[in-house]
Parts: C-alpha cells; structure tokens; sequence
C-alpha cells in the first residue's frame, strides 16, 4: 500500500562535509506531487549548503582555517533541527534556517511547503550575498599582493 522512497545526498564544497539523508512514506498514488516537493527543498538545502561551504573557503586564509571555521558552522546548522524537537524556542529561532525548513519538510511533505521554499530562497540570498562579499575580498587581498 504504502513505498518508501529514499534519498540519500552527500558531498563536500570547501571543506564543508554534508550529508543527509531523507525518507517518507508516501501512498504510490501521489508518489510525483511529494515526491518532487521533497526533492525540491533538497535541491534548495544543497545549493545553500555549497554557497555556504564556497563563502568560508573564500574567506579562509587556507585550508587548516576552513575545516576549523565550517566544523563549527555545520554541527550548528545540523543539530539544530534536532534539538529544536525538544525546545519550542530554539525552533522559533531555528525556523529561520535553511536546515530546520529541511527537518520539516522531510517529516511531513506537505507542512507548509511554500513558506519552506521561502524560507531556503532568503537563506541562498543571504549565503549568495554572503559569497559575493567573500569573493570581492579576496579579488582585493589578491591585488594587494600582485601589486608593486
């Protein structure tokens, strides 16, 4: 009556390791509508998470300091989620972050599926400002040395 349907997702942008994985039981009636909804919001996770990873490798003096600075960064967006099942004020505060829209999604398909997308699209606009800022910095830091 019911499948389940699996998507596992992993890789790694400037030392920034994601992995996740989601599964949802979903009747194999409307197996298209969820899910393509659920991939959707994957697709979103991953490009926030690889602007993420590019913005600290970019503003990363060299490796060592990446993986020091994303290490962090990721146990926060990760475990964030979680603890927030147990905390209404840490999901409040969480609900702003691209990886609690995740959580949502991937427990149920169909809770609130637009403001997640919006939530995720506001997040890859900040992480892209975020990147743009990191880029030009490095572009002028690069001048500098090249210079005379």
């Amino acid at each position: 009556k019911y499948m389940k349907c699996c998507l596992n997702v992993g890789f790694a942008v400037g030392n920034l390791e994601v992995r996740f994985e989601a599964a949802a039981f979903v009747c194999p009636c409307q197996t298209e509508f969820r899910v393509s909804e659920g991939t959707t919001v994957m697709i979103g996770g991953v490009a926030a998470s690889i602007i993420l990873g590019a913005s600290i490798g970019m503003l990363a003096k060299n490796t060592q300091a990446a993986t020091a600075v994303s290490t962090p960064v990721s146990m926060i967006l990760w475990f964030t989620p979680m603890i927030s099942s147990f905390n209404k004020t840490v999901e409040k505060a969480a609900s702003v972050m691209y990886t609690q829209q995740l959580n949502v999604i991937v427990s149920d398909p169909v809770a609130n599926f637009p403001k997640a997308m919006l939530v995720i699209g506001i997040n890859i606009a900040v992480l892209a400002a975020l990147f743009i800022f990191a880029y030009r910095k490095t572009l002028r830091l690069q001048k500098r040395r090249t210079s005379p």
